[in-house]
């Protein structure tokens, strides 16, 4: 009886840092933006006739996307699933919070935008670097998240493999390029 009891004592010792890891949220908050960009003057191109033709405009959309965590926490971004499309993720530490975006729009010229406060947490820049295109299985829960959530951060914390999710991202007004 005294052996059970402390085997089952031993064995809730050996799970309770990956309960508190994932009981206790890892990334505090995260802010993510999306803006279009407007190109400027479109570049001509001759089409097959040999007649010079504009361009398309197609939707380029920049992303910044920062997240709190706690200062004691070291985690590493691996995956960032954008409207359901999987990237390969960078990131850096800020050190100089709060966060201002200087946007230039064609609707109310010069414009500064707050993206994270001052906050005594950690806060990491996040950004896409590329698609990824490996085609790795996903669990229905997986599949799920990604589909019913604009941005899906995959991240690693210990050796284990975590994700946090966000509804929407915020939209900034469009950008102006020249």
């Amino acid at each position: 009886m005294k052996y059970k009891i402390l085997i089952a004592f031993l064995s809730g010792l050996l799970f309770l840092p990956s309960i508190y890891a994932q009981s206790v949220s890892l990334l505090k908050k995260i802010y993510a933006y999306k803006q279009a960009g407007i190109p400027g003057i479109l570049p001509t191109a001759a089409n097959e006739e040999g007649n010079n033709q504009k361009q398309s405009r197609s939707s380029i959309f920049n992303y910044w996307i920062y997240i709190e965590t706690s200062r004691n926490v070291t985690i590493t971004i691996t995956d960032l699933w954008i409207s359901g499309k999987r990237f390969n993720a960078k990131s850096e530490t800020i050190i100089e919070l709060p966060v201002n975006k200087i946007n230039y729009s064609a609707a109310s010229g010069i414009d500064t935008v707050l993206l994270v406060p001052y906050t005594t947490y950690k806060v990491l820049l996040t950004y896409p670097t590329g698609l990824n295109k490996s085609k790795s299985s996903t669990s229905k829960y997986f599949s799920g998240l990604i589909s019913k959530n604009e941005l899906v951060v995959g991240y690693i914390y210990k050796g284990i493999k975590y994700c946090k999710a966000l509804k929407k991202m915020t939209i900034l007004e469009p950008e102006v390029h020249q």
